[in-house]
């Protein structure tokens, strides 16, 4: 903080931290807090996460809507387009994944080979999200 703040000024902040959705500061405020903190509370750049699946005889690339990790179990939910789920009825052997963040160059890979579970969920006519499931037996 650039200034020591007053109680009055302490007040406000507290007010302004329990409730982040409905911010109103003060020019006072404003100017006893660095601008480096309103920076890092509202980031310039939304990061998005992508998926690719590349299966057996072809690929599904879409949004990464979440990534969980449970002891022997993976599961990727990625939305995508409704026309490219088609060829999951006929191919569910997942050769390989990657998902990479953008705009940044954050990138995960991992070789797979094996048969998954694939749930779809058609979001509408457009849109689908598929849920895949990976099991990881660990060799003792």
């Amino acid at each position: 903080m650039n200034k020591a703040l007053n109680s009055k000024g302490k007040n406000e902040l507290n007010r302004v931290l329990t409730n982040p959705e409905n911010l109103i500061v003060s020019e006072g405020l404003l100017e006893a807090i660095s601008d480096d903190w309103l920076e890092d509370a509202y980031p310039s750049q939304k990061i998005s996460w992508i998926c690719q699946m590349n299966f057996s005889t072809f690929q599904l690339r879409g949004e990464l809507m979440s990534f969980s990790v449970k002891k022997n179990l993976k599961t990727i939910a990625v939305s995508c387009s409704s026309k490219d789920v088609t060829s999951l009825l006929t191919d569910n052997v997942l050769s390989s994944f990657s998902i990479e963040s953008v705009p940044s160059v954050n990138t995960f890979h991992e070789v797979y080979g094996k048969d998954v579970i694939v749930d779809v969920q058609f979001e509408d006519q457009y849109n689908a999200l598929v849920l895949v499931t990976l099991h990881h037996h660990h060799n003792n």
